[in-house]
């Protein structure tokens, strides 16, 4: 999966496009031990949040598939 980024203010906040096909942005991040991210759409206005308690997980895909679950509710 690409991701493109987009914008940095040199706090730690950066915001991107995860997936141009669902035109989802979103922004990521964690410590040891915990990740995060959060996707939006802004033409669907379907977004997705994801808090784990593991630091190495994987979350974009899961960001896309929640995405497209959460189109069909």
């Amino acid at each position: 999966m690409q991701t493109k980024y987009f914008c940095s203010f040199g706090t730690g906040l950066h915001l991107f496009q995860l997936n141009e096909a669902n035109s989802l942005w979103g922004h990521d991040g964690g410590k040891k031990g915990v990740s995060t991210i959060m996707v939006f759409n802004p033409s669907t206005e379907v977004g997705v949040l994801i808090f784990t308690n593991s630091g190495d997980a994987d979350l974009d895909q899961m960001a896309v598939d929640a995405y497209n679950v959460g189109l069909d509710l």
